[in-house]
């Protein structure tokens, strides 16, 4: 079984694509999960998220956890049972007619 606390490089994944290329057109469900305050060198990466989840065309979520961890490492964090459930229930409910959603948790 996977574990998903490894996550998947870009540098190991020649067809991973930038989200802007793919996301416009996306018919299937979207889950967007952020830690709120996640950020990189240009800053924090909440907006980003935002602007990304705004294009994308429903059915989406978004969920935006408390803290700062990005990513796989999210799990590693207090949140890290919340994520997971989130992400089950996600994955368990996948006729659930949810067209836009936001969460802040």
């Amino acid at each position: 079984m996977h574990d998903p606390r490894q996550g998947i490089s870009n540098a190991s994944c020649s067809w991973v694509l930038p989200v802007a290329t793919f996301l416009p057109s996306s018919t299937g469900r979207k889950l967007f999960i952020v830690a709120r305050e996640d950020s990189s060198g240009d800053g924090p990466r909440l907006p980003e998220i935002s602007r990304h989840y705004g294009k994308a065309p429903p059915p989406k979520e978004l969920i935006v956890l408390e803290g700062s961890a990005h990513a796989q490492y999210l799990f590693d964090t207090e949140q890290g049972p919340r994520l997971m459930e989130e992400i089950l229930h996600f994955l368990s409910n996948p006729r659930t007619a949810i067209l836009v959603r936001i969460r802040r948790v």
